[in-house]
């Protein structure tokens, strides 16, 4: 039986690794099912975030015992928040997972490699594993695609619970009505030079989206 494990060792608050790194319960409902008689292991995936000058490496390690293979994945904290003229600027939400995304796709990659004459399945079946999940990373905005800004445009297709998801806690909200109907407007933080602001209406006790713009 395939499965994924999930941990994770970074800090509160500013940081997003803990919170994003529970989206890839997704990816094993979503992906994991094609090779439930493919790999006769456990995935256990770690990230974390921590300062540099601790000298922790990223590392793997297939934990017999347990038939586990362990990809223990080290994002710095200066990569997450990097200080500038004095001050910390942590990265939003969208750029955080960009970076998890690009952390595991890669070393996902290099670890079945290692591991492509040793496990069961990986010969046969690593390269296809590999492919659907990068398919997913991209569908779920862990990786960029061509290494393009993010789409804002995606949102038109996002509930709003999703959207939160996505875009972590807005920076601004406003509630009002307009024509006889409840409205809420959001503005996230995209990244660095981007804000995204987006409105939705209360139709039928769900909250429907309208409209977006860049700001």
């Amino acid at each position: 039986m395939f499965t994924l494990g999930l941990t994770s060792d970074s800090p509160i608050g500013w940081c997003k690794v803990s919170e994003i790194k529970n989206e890839l319960y997704n990816f094993e409902k979503e992906v994991f099912p094609k090779y439930k008689d493919k790999f006769h292991l456990k995935l256990w995936i770690c990230f974390r975030c921590l300062p540099e000058n601790y000298g922790r490496n990223s590392m793997r390690r297939f934990f017999k015992q347990d038939n586990a293979l362990g990809m223990d994945m080290l994002i710095t904290e200066e990569q997450m928040r990097p200080f500038r003229d004095g001050k910390y600027f942590p990265l939003t939400k969208v750029e955080q997972r960009l970076i998890m995304g690009e952390k595991l796709y890669g070393f996902l990659t290099e670890t079945l490699e290692n591991y492509r004459n040793k496990l069961a399945g990986i010969k046969e079946y690593g390269e296809s594993f590999l492919e659907d999940t990068k398919n997913w990373l991209i569908s779920n905005y862990w990786l960029s695609k061509d290494n393009s800004l993010f789409d804002l445009s995606v949102i038109s297709f996002m509930s709003l619970e999703k959207a939160v998801e996505i875009f972590g806690k807005s920076i601004e909200k406003k509630v009002y009505t307009e024509n006889n109907k409840k409205v809420q407007e959001f503005v996230w933080h995209v990244d660095a030079e981007r804000k995204l602001r987006a409105k939705y209406v209360l139709s039928n006790g769900i909250w429907i989206f309208t409209e977006y713009k860049e700001e």
